[in-house]
């Protein structure tokens, strides 16, 4: 991977029939993200399902912000029923096509569902809706009250050491560019730019993410509030946590009483 400051030019060339701004994950950057990054999680995947198990208990996960589905069916595999969220309409087409549970939902207004695992990966939480809001509260303090005993939360977030950065990959029918800018001290404005081959020519699309970058501090002290023991990880299973992420695993206690770190 690499990124050349000229790619927008060098590949207007091929841009036939479409350029569009789209909507959060829409259908051509769904589809990019399935083909060329879904697979990112896959090592998470044993790690996550033993998580969900609890003596006694029917495990069940709930995926906040669940793409196209890719872990919740890596669960079902290993025996760990759930379903899913995303704000993206094409995501969760994509998802029901495998024949998962799957709605779309802002996580602001969610109410999460009785589970004994909870995950939200790739920074779900630090996401901007349309109104700046982002949904790390309202989703802590809905799986502390959702999960039952026993149970545990898996999250990442950026964070306020994120690095301004940009790169660009490409697959048989696909090309995307991206360039993570710092914005406003605390915000990160990444600029993604999709050209999917369509008949004779390529068809570009365009979206604009924010990510709050977060203060660790303030995240493990809304954990400790809610009830949660923690610890920050370095990584999920055999997927290691990105620069300038902070990734955590939370547990709701099976006694009342609360110590903090896992």
């Amino acid at each position: 991977m690499g990124f050349e400051p000229g790619w927008d030019s060098a590949y207007h060339f091929v841009m036939a029939h479409n350029h569009s701004e789209q909507p959060f994950y829409g259908q051509d950057l769904a589809y990019v993200h399935g083909q060329g990054f879904a697979h990112y999680w896959d090592g998470a995947a044993d790690w996550l399902a033993e998580l969900a198990r609890i003596p006694g208990e029917t495990p069940y996960a709930v995926d906040i912000g669940c793409g196209d589905g890719r872990m919740l069916g890596k669960l079902e595999q290993r025996h760990v029923p759930g379903c899913g969220f995303d704000v993206s309409e094409s995501f969760v087409q994509a998802a029901r096509a495998r024949g998962l549970e799957a709605s779309v939902a802002d996580a602001n207004g969610l109410e999460v569902p009785e589970a004994t695992l909870v995950i939200a990966l790739g920074e779900v939480l630090a996401y901007c809706n349309a109104s700046g809001e982002v949904a790390l509260e309202r989703t802590i303090r809905s799986s502390a009250d959702s999960l039952l005993p026993g149970g545990s939360m898996v999250f990442d977030v950026t964070c306020n050491d994120m690095d301004a950065s940009a790169g660009w990959s490409d697959g048989d029918d696909w090309f995307v560019a991206y360039r993570n800018s710092i914005v406003a001290e605390n915000y990160l404005e990444r600029r993604i730019t999709v050209f999917v081959e369509e008949n004779n020519g390529w068809r570009r699309t365009d979206e604009v993410h924010r990510q709050k970058l977060l203060d660790t501090n303030e995240v493990e002290a809304l954990l400790l509030e809610c009830g949660l023991r923690f610890k920050r990880i370095s990584a999920m299973g055999d997927v290691p946590v990105l620069p300038g992420r902070a990734a955590y695993l939370a547990k709701k206690p099976k006694q009342a009483r609360v110590e903090g770190h896992i």
